[in-house]
C-alpha cells in the first residue's frame, strides 16, 4: 500500500518501518533507496489529518529499536 492510500481520517498515528543508523556516520540513513521517496509522501498524510502523528522506527546496528517522529 502507498502513502496516498491509506485512509488517513481513521488513524491517530501512524509508523513507518525501518530507517536505521549508520555504523561509519551515526546518521539515520534509509532502509531502502525507495524509501527516500517514499519519507515525505508519508509524512504527507498528515495534510489529510492535521492531528496525526507519523513515527519513523529506526534499527541501530546493535538491532536497537528507536522511535523517532
Amino acid at each position: 500500500m502507498f502513502p496516498e492510500e491509506i485512509p488517513a481520517g481513521a488513524y491517530t498515528h501512524l509508523n513507518y518501518a525501518f530507517a536505521f543508523v549508520d555504523p561509519s556516520s551515526y546518521k539515520i540513513a534509509p532502509m531502502a533507496t525507495l524509501d527516500n521517496e517514499l519519507y515525505p509522501r508519508f509524512t504527507a498524510i498528515k495534510e489529510r489529518n492535521p492531528g496525526l502523528e507519523t513515527w519513523i522506527s529506526v534499527v541501530s546496528f546493535y538491532g536497537v529499536v528507536l522511535f523517532l517522529f
